[in-house]
């Protein structure tokens, strides 16, 4: 019987590090999709960059805006691994952090090409138009949500707590039959 609950426990485990996805240091996993990571941004765009600093600061001319910028430039700090070229053309998905704005780490932000022009039609969304006056973000944009996060936590812990509570069951079970 403990060999049973013994191979129950393994499997179960096993299972539940299966279902996780796999990690690697210093390295991104698969982005989200366009409508997620829109989703939980504060400001979308499509900008050439016209500036940019050392301390990670670009300033874009914005082309298309999909969320949260109300003029045609914006500035924005980058997330210190991608730095933004000054005349390049990309698509930007960021939010307020630290009392900035600044791009996503590991999100879609990068140079403007077909797949990222695709996936923003894919979206479905119009444009917001733009002026040219100083507003640097609208107030209105929905913080960032990260609720799907814990839920492959949640699924194995209740995994585990399932398998604990049958195997449990199964040796008071056992223990009965052999008083």
């Amino acid at each position: 019987m403990k060999k049973i609950i013994a191979l129950i426990l393994m499997i179960g485990s096993c299972l539940t590090l299966a279902s996780l996805p796999s990690v690697q240091a210093l390295s991104c996993a698969e982005p989200e999709p366009a409508a997620e990571e829109l989703a939980r941004s504060s400001v979308a765009f499509m900008g050439q960059a016209i500036a940019a600093n050392k301390e990670g600061l670009t300033i874009f001319q914005v082309q298309t805006a999909w969320k949260g910028v109300a003029e045609s430039r914006i500035e924005i700090y980058d997330n210190g691994w991608d730095p933004y070229e000054p005349g390049q053309t990309y698509l930007v998905f960021g939010g307020e952090r630290e009392g900035k704005l600044r791009t996503h780490l590991c999100g879609r932000s990068g140079l403007w090409n077909a797949s990222r022009e695709l996936a923003m039609k894919d979206i479905a969304i119009q444009p917001i138009p733009l002026s040219s006056e100083a507003s640097r973000i609208d107030q209105s944009a929905s913080p960032p949500s990260n609720s799907n996060a814990l839920i492959p936590v949640l699924v194995a812990v209740a995994g585990l707590l399932a398998v604990s509570i049958v195997a449990i069951w199964l040796i008071r079970l056992r223990r009965r039959k052999h008083q």
